[in-house]
């Protein structure tokens, strides 16, 4: 299938009991790690580098993610925010706050 995404379907007992189809999205590693970047990226510019959490970026990705997903992609905090510096560059408050912070 390539880096296409595949659609899984799942049944799960819904609030009532009954039996719920649900559809999962199935993301390649670097598929998953761009969201979570991006995330990342507007915890960022939200409440500044240094204070991302994966639970925050997790909150923040625009499909479902958990911190362990966070965790697993980006084994620290550290490569996480070298991954936002690496993508966003051309942002100078985010490279002020990494200068900061020692990681540019």
């Amino acid at each position: 299938m390539g880096n296409e995404t595949r659609g899984l379907l799942h049944l799960r007992k819904n609030g009532n009991g009954r039996m719920a189809r649900k559809r999962t999205i199935r993301l390649t590693a670097e598929q998953r790690q761009s969201i979570i970047v991006s995330a990342a990226y507007r915890c960022a510019k939200k409440s500044g580098l240094g204070s991302i959490t994966f639970r925050s970026v997790a909150e923040e990705c625009s499909t479902p993610t958990t911190e362990y997903n966070v965790k697993f992609h980006f084994a620290n905090k550290a490569r996480l925010m070298r991954a936002i510096i690496k993508e966003h560059s051309d942002d100078s408050t985010l490279m002020n706050q990494a200068s900061d912070l020692g990681l540019a």
